[in-house]
């Protein structure tokens, strides 16, 4: 009997604390607490030895950032060959901006290099990736924009 009271006291007691505001919101914001609208993702195949800018969603539209800044939160890396392998170098430099990111990885496997504060893109910038691997590439940048400049290349916060 006692069990069973407490039970239903326990019950009462968690139906009657108030959910958080967000609770409701169903499907309103991701993972990462950003509304959908704010996500991006920019892409590019790029040939052995080359270099290209990256595109919103690889399909040549640039992003262009004037009232935002782009938190760069995930990197993947996807090399295009038949048979994956672990002998082929691969070594792609990203341009985000003024700020850059290296990957360096042996063998030609799928990269996903994920963020947990993210890479602030400097603004009024290009975006592009160096690919100095022996064989193509896909290159997915995903991120999110955040209203206001990010600061630029090597300015401090503190001036």
């Amino acid at each position: 009997m006692q069990r069973a009271l407490t039970s239903l006291l326990l019950a009462v007691l968690v139906c009657a604390v108030p959910l958080p505001a967000f609770a409701g919101k169903k499907f309103k914001n991701t993972h990462l607490a950003v509304p959908p609208q704010r996500m991006v993702n920019l892409a590019a195949t790029i040939d052995a030895s080359d270099s290209s800018a990256l595109t919103l969603d690889g399909l040549g539209t640039p992003l262009v950032m004037q009232q935002h800044a782009l938190v760069v939160t995930d990197v993947i890396v996807t090399p295009v060959v038949v048979t994956p392998d672990t002998t082929t170098p691969i070594w792609i430099v990203l341009t985000l901006g003024g700020r850059g990111f290296e990957i360096r990885r042996l063998g030609a496997q799928t990269q996903h290099i994920s963020f947990g504060g993210g890479i602030a893109a400097t603004p009024n910038q290009p975006l592009g990736a160096a690919n100095h691997s022996t064989v193509q590439v896909e290159v997915n940048v995903m991120g999110y924009l955040v209203d206001g400049q990010s600061l630029a290349s090597g300015v401090s916060p503190e001036q």
